[in-house]
Formats: C-alpha cells, sequence, structure tokens
C-alpha cells in the first residue's frame, strides 16, 4: 500500500506507510478474525505506526494491519503489528508495524477505481 506521487518517464515514485506525508485509515485484525482496533497509519522517523487506537482496543504484536475502506480500497494488507506502545494516561495507545512491502520495488500494480 502506497501512493503515486510523481511520473518521471517510465519510473512512478511511490510513497510508502512510513513516509510523514501518507496518512491511512486502516484496522488491526487478530489472528482469530475479526477487528482488533482501529486507527490511523502514518509515517514517523521513517517507521509505520498505527495511530489513535483507543487505549480500551485489544491490540497486540502479530495482528494484521489493513486498510479500512474510507478513501482507499478496503483490506489491503499493510503489515503487521511488531510492538504496541502506551503511555500512561494517553487516551490513543500506538503500534508499531513492520511493512508488507520491501523498501525498492521492482513492480507495483495499481488500483485507479474501487
Amino acid at each position: 500500500v502506497g501512493k503515486a506521487v510523481e511520473i518521471l518517464g517510465a519510473e512512478i515514485k511511490v510513497i510508502l506507510p512510513n513516509n510523514s506525508a501518507l496518512k491511512i485509515p486502516a484496522y488491526a485484525k487478530p489472528p482469530t478474525g475479526g477487528i482488533a482496533g482501529r486507527g490511523i497509519v502514518l509515517g514517523k522517523q521513517n517507521e509505520a505506526i498505527l495511530d489513535q487506537v483507543l487505549t480500551s482496543e485489544n491490540l497486540e504484536a502479530g495482528f494484521l494491519v489493513a486498510t479500512s475502506g474510507e478513501g482507499t480500497p478496503p483490506d489491503l494488507l499493510i503489515g503487521e503489528v511488531e510492538e504496541v506502545k502506551l503511555a500512561a494516561g494517553q487516551v490513543w495507545k500506538q503500534a508499531k508495524i513492520r511493512l508488507a512491502i520491501p523498501e525498492k520495488l521492482d513492480f507495483v500494480f495499481f488500483v485507479t477505481k474501487y
């Protein structure tokens, strides 16, 4: 999952979810199915973070993170929760995400209508 931002001849520049310019509504899914929590995937210091997840939501390492369908096609895999971060007294918790795609891609598939 990413966003095409520039066409350079035969190449297309795509920003990935670890870029601070991209925000993706998403949800976390446990191995047992269902939805464990909703939030926004955004880039912070070159890492992808699932942010703004309510502290009451059950969110654990190993849960998959996918697009929610708000502004993007639904259920596209973004990555997997590596670590859950919760600061004392905060309304939200965050999760560090290991992206499902490598940093350098040779071929991509673009969804233009959904």
